[in-house]
């Protein structure tokens, strides 16, 4: 999530934290690092949300060891 719902929404931002667990959450520049993961995303979900800054990429997947938060900022890098 951006820094701003940290900011500007710290009631939905514990109930984020309070679902998923602050080891879950990270918390990015609004521009251009949230545009830039969103544009990877397979999916987008817009939930019509009307809070401040409520915006969040969620990222599901197979069960597995922890993915690495470089993975997901910048992608898998190839040689």
């Amino acid at each position: 999530m951006t820094e701003y719902m940290l900011e500007l929404n710290q009631k939905d931002y514990q109930t984020v934290e309070k679902l998923f667990g602050k080891e879950n959450i990270h918390v990015m520049h609004y521009i251009p690092e949230y545009y830039q993961m969103r544009d990877r995303c397979k999916a987008v979900v817009q939930t019509g949300d009307y809070g401040v800054h409520a915006q969040a990429i969620l990222i599901a997947g197979y069960p597995s060891d922890d993915i690495p938060m470089e993975w997901l900022k910048e992608g898998l890098k190839h040689d």
